[in-house]
């Protein structure tokens, strides 16, 4: 950490003990998606989120996720259930200014919900906007992606396991999923039957398919929200080791 930055880091990783930890995980709207849910092209859909509540810094009292079914238009139905779940909430950590651009895009989408979602972007602390200005570490590589600072800060924790690990691949499998309820008869550029034979496994139904996709999404969507806590715990141990400055107090004010 750069000696000069000590304390903006500090300052910027003050939250209320009370944290929660979002993250979207969303669909880049196809011809086809686009179509069925009737959206114009080119628009970022959020298809899911995972929240972590934390009543002291690291430690995790609640997990709550949503996952659209793949049969509508979700955004609707995920405001609903994303602003019950954020009820309350002191401080929001995410993660890149993606998450505001979600929120902003639900706010246009539903503008009779505007002032609730001003609120709740109101309440972001974005960790990775931390990391990029504030902090080096040479197993980042260069990248403030989350996928490369959570080795390096936690090393016990990684995506390399999970199923799906990615955001192109959580994408595809969105798609998949819409596949398997049957809203879709072909993904873009690709026949049903040559899509199936690529990425639908042999001897399982469409039922036992989507029920593997919607496990491995919910599973790497938490991670995320995981990682987040992790990285954020681990912040704010390093800079109050590091630095006698005042503000270290302030972490779990």
């Amino acid at each position: 950490m750069r000696n000069t930055t000590k304390k903006v880091v500090l300052e910027g990783l003050v939250c209320h003990r009370r944290a929660w930890y979002k993250r979207f995980q969303s669909y880049q709207e196809s011809l086809s998606l686009g179509e069925l849910f009737r959206i114009e092209q080119g628009r970022e859909i959020p298809t899911q989120y995972s929240i972590h509540f934390c009543q002291q810094l690291g430690q995790i009292s609640e997990h709550r996720d949503f996952l659209s079914d793949g049969k509508v238009d979700p955004r609707e139905e995920l405001a609903r259930h994303l602003i019950d779940n954020l009820e309350g909430a002191k401080s929001i950590v995410v993660y890149s200014n993606f998450e505001r651009k979600i929120i902003q895009s639900l706010a246009e989408y539903l503008p009779n919900r505007k002032e609730v979602f001003d609120k709740i972007i109101d309440k972001f602390v974005d960790l990775e906007d931390i990391i990029r200005k504030h902090f080096y570490h040479p197993g980042f590589r260069g990248s403030s992606s989350i996928k490369r600072v959570l080795p390096a800060l936690v090393p016990s924790m990684s995506y390399e396991h999970l199923s799906i690990a990615d955001g192109n691949s959580a994408m595809g499998a969105f798609v998949e999923i819409c596949l398997c309820v049957g809203v879709l008869k072909a993904p873009i550029n690709s026949s049903v039957d040559e899509y199936k034979a690529q990425n639908i496994v042999k001897g399982k139904t469409s039922h036992q398919r989507r029920n593997e996709l919607r496990s491995a999404l919910l599973e790497y969507c938490k991670r995320d929200t995981q990682a987040m806590v992790e990285c954020h715990r681990k912040l704010s141990t390093m800079c109050k080791r590091r630095s006698k400055c005042s503000i270290s107090k302030n972490l779990t004010k």
